[in-house]
């Protein structure tokens, strides 16, 4: 009914998922859909090794994935134009063995975007989002102040995204323009265009943003950027 509501209201996609901290519920019925008991090894969440997605895939929560998939097909039933976005995040992480899909109307919103847990997706949902901390600088991450990701990495990435089907990106913001602002400018490109060159943006970005000190900003930041396997030209 919730979102129903929403999409009476006027929004076109609305979200659908479960909490950070999931727990089951321990019913008869539900404890006979599935074999997961929290089975998932300490950290795995964090880590995504394979002996966690091993574990994982052999106890599918399906009581999860059958709720929300009762509550995707009511409403595709009454809103059949609009798109729920799920969750696709730890207990959801890999797919039901019990359906086939989704549908059409659904679009995957992937916290992970390692291929172990994307190629169980493919063909379940209509397309992907990207749920990402690419530039996370809090305490949680652990990251601190940096750049984390240089201009020819984050170009990559969003040509892996757009290859993948990826239809759009929430982002984990950082806050540190003095050494990500390339790294941004680039993102923001390449957004627009995945095939442009990220070099050429960052010279770009230097031009404008710091005029007849741009050659020696080019150099900076090429240094910089040489920390994390960027090539020093």
């Amino acid at each position: 009914d919730a979102i129903r509501r929403d999409f009476d209201a006027g929004y076109d996609w609305v979200a659908l998922g479960q909490e950070d901290n999931f727990a089951r519920c321990q019913c008869s019925n539900c404890e006979a859909l599935d074999s997961y008991r929290d089975q998932t090894p300490p950290g795995f969440y964090e880590t995504y090794d394979q002996h966690g997605f091993e574990v994982l895939a052999k106890h599918i929560p399906e009581r999860l994935l059958l709720l929300q998939k009762a509550i995707i097909d009511a409403v595709g039933k009454t809103h059949p134009d609009k798109t729920i976005q799920l969750l696709v995040y730890r207990q959801s992480l890999l797919p039901s063995k019990k359906f086939a899909g989704f549908g059409n109307n659904v679009v995957g919103e992937m916290c992970d975007i390692d291929p172990r847990a994307l190629e169980p997706w493919k063909g379940k949902v209509r397309a992907f989002t990207a749920y990402l901390y690419w530039f996370d600088s809090t305490i949680q991450s652990g990251m601190g102040m940096g750049h984390h990701v240089t201009p020819r990495q984050v170009a990559e990435r969003i040509r892996f995204l757009r290859n993948q089907n990826f239809v759009g990106i929430y982002q984990i913001p950082g806050g540190n323009w003095g050494l990500q602002g390339p790294v941004y400018y680039t993102l923001s490109k390449t957004m627009g265009n995945p095939d442009l060159d990220p070099d050429e943006i960052v010279q770009e970005y230097c031009r404008g943003v710091y005029g007849n000190a741009a050659p020696i900003m080019r150099t900076f930041f090429k240094v910089l950027y040489q920390r994390d396997i960027e090539p020093l030209e």
